[in-house]
C-alpha cells in the first residue's frame, strides 16, 4: 500500500556531499510533517537517502515536489527520484 522514494546523486562526488546534505535537510523540512522522511539517515549520507510511508496515490505529487526542491542545487544535477518498495525502516 505504502511506496517510498529513493533520492540519489547519478553522479556521487565526494565534493557534493555538503550540498546533497543541505538538499536533503530541505526536503526534510518540506515532507517530514506527513512522510517519513529520516534526518539522520539524511545526515549520514553520502548519495541517497529515501522519503518513507507515501500512499500510491500521493506518490506523483511527492516526487514533483522532490524535483521541484532539486531545482535549487545546479551543482547537483541529476538526481534520481526512483519510487522503491517502502521497507517501513524510517
Amino acid at each position: 500500500m505504502f511506496r517510498a522514494l529513493r533520492i540519489e546523486l547519478a553522479h556521487p562526488n565526494p565534493t557534493l556531499v555538503h550540498e546533497f546534505r543541505n538538499f536533503g535537510e530541505e526536503v526534510y523540512a518540506a515532507l517530514r510533517d506527513v512522510y517519513g522522511v529520516s534526518l539522520k539517515e539524511i545526515h549520514a549520507s553520502t548519495s541517497e537517502f529515501h522519503v518513507r510511508r507515501i500512499h500510491r496515490r500521493e506518490l506523483r505529487r511527492v516526487e514533483a515536489r522532490v524535483r521541484r526542491l532539486a531545482e535549487r542545487y545546479a551543482n547537483l544535477h541529476p538526481v534520481l527520484v526512483q519510487e522503491v518498495m517502502d521497507d517501513g525502516d524510517a
